[in-house]
């Protein structure tokens, strides 16, 4: 009896230690270095415990550590479908302990604390390209404030930053694990650190590369407004929006803003109106001399979209774009966008995509690989997910070797560089118009990873593949030893 008494003691207290650490790290907290310490516990608990303990335990770390993103209920998205892929994350994070712990078990070597890093991996992999939420639950997104980490994207990808987040933990408890093979255990915790230390060396000379990349200047804002005002389609609504930005345009232009960045569906048109709204803007843009790109609802039941209009400097309608990544539900009836747009300056090349598009490795990676410096991102977030929405877009811009502009209705203004340091930030307020004006640098894309795509995730599925037929390898061995002894 004291024995189970003792055996529930460190089950509880696995799970509460790595759930806390999770929930330090993930969601809308953002405690950089939880993430790196949450699996110990309940790690170091799966080699010592039965499968069933592992599993259940798995699933409650799961959902307790992400219990953050619940806060979404709070918001105008429907909470249903953010339950129903917390379950289905925390039922998966329970396997890839179970996975894991039988692994390390048959290896019970140094190569066993690349197990759990690989199977984060390929797990996030797939969640990427078959859930609607894309990159933005990856534990990738917790370092988006650790700057020499992040630089790995740059070569591999935001899955990188996954697998080394994830190395860590590993080794720290195969190493306990196999502690009595002192030799083994000792070289656990050194490659570990020789892996770590080489990803920080790189990540800092990345930092601190002398870039030549020209500069332009760009302005963002994002007044206040309420979703009736977003989404009215008559004339005096309308016309009241764009006259809110009318100051504000004309006070960045002075400032020396070369391009204007405003909100995702920062108004409603329809077939009536389009036109209207368009002569509107385009008259702001060639006033004030600038670059006017900003967030349009068009509705045409049942085919609604959510475009971007671009207006050159003599006003014209140089470019739209339609967003790729829709909202699920919200937009169930909006047309679905496919095609890249760029505008040519004499500093680069600029991109354009629309808010969610940035929570997917496409239109993204593809922007990175045909020379992309710059990419504007007007969107729209749910006050509480500022930060959270953020990150994914920074991550990218990093991956791809492009700075990035975002403009987000009820989040923030940010400008980051390709490095993904804050050249600006500002959060949008509810009674006074935000604004940022800066010098953006422009890069030349074409990052490693954005030339060369998923090559680091091919090569964590050949490496675990070769540890399971090492492990495999081991168990019949271990079956044919104990044959001939009987």
């Amino acid at each position: 009896m004291q024995k189970i008494f003792y055996i529930i003691l460190l089950w509880l207290g696995a799970i509460i230690l790595s759930s806390l650490a999770y929930f330090s790290s993930t969601g809308f907290n953002s405690i950089w270095f939880g993430i790196w310490l949450a699996p110990i516990p309940i790690l170091i608990f799966s080699y010592y415990r039965g499968v069933v303990l592992t599993f259940i335990a798995g699933v409650l770390i799961g959902l307790l550590g992400w219990a953050s993103l619940f806060k979404y209920a709070y918001t105008l998205l429907p909470i249903h479908p953010i339950v129903v892929a917390l379950i289905l994350n925390a039922f998966c994070y329970g396997l890839i302990l179970v996975i894991n712990r039988w692994l390390v078990k048959k290896l019970a070597n140094c190569l066993a604390i690349f197990i759990f890093p690989c199977l984060i991996v390929m797990y996030e992999f797939l969640v990427m390209h078959v859930s609607p939420a894309g990159t933005v639950n990856s534990i990738a997104n917790t370092q988006v404030s650790n700057y020499p980490i992040i630089q790995l994207v740059s070569l591999t990808g935001i899955l990188g930053i996954s697998f080394i987040v994830s190395l860590l933990p590993a080794a720290i408890s195969v190493a306990w694990y196999i502690r009595r093979k002192i030799i083994q255990s000792a070289l656990s915790l050194t490659i570990m650190l020789l892996i770590i230390i080489l990803v920080i060396v790189f990540g800092i000379s990345r930092l601190h590369q002398y870039s030549t990349s020209q500069t332009i200047m760009v302005g963002l804002a994002a007044a206040p407004t309420t979703i009736n005002a977003m989404q009215a389609t008559d004339n005096k609504t309308i016309n009241h929006t764009i006259q809110q930005y009318q100051p504000v345009i004309a006070q960045l232009a002075k400032q020396g803003a070369k391009i204007i960045v405003l909100p995702e569906k920062m108004i409603t048109v329809n077939l009536n109106r389009s036109r209207m709204a368009e002569v509107s803007l385009a008259k702001l843009a060639r006033q004030n001399k600038v670059i006017l790109v900003v967030g349009i609802r068009q509705i045409a039941e049942p085919d609604n979209e959510n475009l971007v209009w671009v207006f050159g400097k003599n006003g014209s309608l140089i470019a739209t774009y339609q967003k790729q990544h829709l909202l699920p539900h919200a937009e169930a009836n909006y047309v679905t966008g496919s095609q890249l747009m760029m505008i040519i300056v004499p500093q680069g090349i600029i991109g354009i995509v629309i808010c969610k598009d940035m929570d997917f490795i496409n239109p993204a990676q593809h922007y990175g690989k045909i020379g992309a410096g710059l990419l504007l991102v007007p969107a729209l977030d749910f006050k509480i997910d500022y930060w959270y929405h953020a990150a994914p877009a920074i991550l990218q811009g990093v991956a791809n070797n492009y700075s990035i502009v975002r403009v987000a209705q009820w989040g923030l203004l940010s400008i980051t560089n390709s490095n993904g340091l804050p050249i600006a930030l500002q959060k949008t307020q509810s009674r006074a118009i935000a604004m940022l004006v800066a010098q953006v640098p422009i890069k030349t894309g074409q990052s490693y990873y954005a030339l060369h795509g998923n090559w680091f995730v091919w090569l964590v599925l050949g490496l675990l593949m070769a540890l399971l037929l090492i492990a495999g390898f081991k168990q019949s061995k271990e079956k044919s030893k104990l044959f001939l002894k009987r």
